[in-house]
């Protein structure tokens, strides 16, 4: 069950993400040259949900000294979102991220969903709850797959399955 405490601290890194994305994609990106191509798949509970708007498969990379990170975000502007983060020590690129560790800098993966309702479940921070399989990084696009455990203090937990992607790289 997630806390009063850690629900608000992983608030802004989700709310962040969702601006990023929504400022990003009115700038105009590659994403254009390989709209096509775009989606972003998986059940939740069971249900399938499908994102195909290219302006919301969007992933953002920053790889820095010491801390990297990629958001992978997927909407179709209607009330659900899944919003993805992988972090490490080293530049982002292909490989399994799974779990979340920030002793010695942030590593692993956090998943969060926004259902129909608008609920945010989010991973747990401290288990492995969260895998996210980056398949394909490239200068135009990010492609992989993803699954997991989500929470929210008093709702069931959603449980993710059969997830994919492939997102338009901004940066």
């Amino acid at each position: 069950m997630r806390t009063p405490a850690r629900r608000a601290r992983l608030a802004p890194r989700f709310l962040s993400l969702m601006v990023v994305s929504l400022v990003l994609s009115s700038c105009g990106t590659s994403a254009t040259d390989i709209a096509n191509d775009l989606f972003m798949r998986y059940r939740a509970n069971g249900s399938l949900i499908e994102y195909s708007l290219p302006a919301g498969l969007l992933t953002a990379v920053t790889n820095t000294t010491g801390q990297s990170n990629a958001a992978i975000t997927g909407n179709d502007g209607g009330a659900t979102y899944i919003a993805m983060t992988v972090w490490d020590v080293v530049p982002i690129t292909t490989g399994t991220y799974a779990g979340f560790t920030g002793t010695t800098g942030a590593v692993g993966a956090i998943i969060g969903y926004q259902d129909a309702a608008g609920i945010n479940f989010a991973s747990g921070v401290t288990a492995p709850e969260a895998t996210i399989v980056i398949t394909e990084f490239s200068a135009t696009h990010v492609a992989g797959t993803f699954f997991g455990v989500l929470q929210e203090s008093g709702e069931p937990d959603v449980v993710i399955t059969e997830g994919s992607f492939r997102t338009a790289r901004i940066n």
